[in-house]
Parts: structure tokens; C-alpha cells; sequence
């Protein structure tokens, strides 16, 4: 029985091996389209950010730059509410 299986999907990898070089291009154009619409672009963030670890150092990360520009800008003489207005 396994030994069909593994002929098939030789069979099928043989036939179709351009699909396999073709998948990762196709997908990546398709992700990528998708992750600049508002929706595609809201999910893709909210996972990233709860992925363990890597959703804290993306936390911090955003929050020093924040900070860094907010410092910035106030230290230019720029108010605090035109430099959110700007941040934004």
C-alpha cells in the first residue's frame, strides 16, 4: 500500500514538476497583493505580534521609534499634538 503511494507521487512530481518551481512565485505575488490591502495588512501585524517573543521585540521596537521621533520633533520646538499629528 505505501509503495503505491510513494510510485504515485513520483508519477505526479514527474508530470507536474513545473508546478512545484512555479508555487513559491505564485504565492509569494499572491502574499505580497494581499499584504498591502488594509485587511491582509492588519492580520499578517496582529499574528506577528502574537507570535511568542517575537511579538515583545516587535513592541519594543515599534515603541523606540516612537520614542525616538517624539524627542525629535519636540526637541525642534514642534508641539506635543502636531508631532502625534505627524507620527500618524
Amino acid at each position: 500500500m505505501s509503495t503505491q503511494i510513494l510510485v504515485n507521487t513520483s508519477k505526479f512530481t514527474g508530470q507536474y514538476w513545473y508546478l512545484f518551481i512555479a508555487s513559491p512565485f505564485v504565492l509569494g505575488f499572491i502574499w505580497r497583493n494581499w499584504r498591502k490591502t488594509e485587511g491582509g495588512l492588519f492580520m499578517t501585524d496582529r499574528f506577528v505580534l502574537h507570535i511568542p517573543g517575537v511579538g515583545l521585540l516587535m513592541k519594543k521596537i515599534l515603541l523606540a521609534r516612537f520614542s525616538r521621533l517624539i524627542a525629535s520633533l519636540m526637541g525642534s520646538g514642534i508641539s506635543i499634538v502636531e508631532s502625534l499629528r505627524i507620527i500618524a
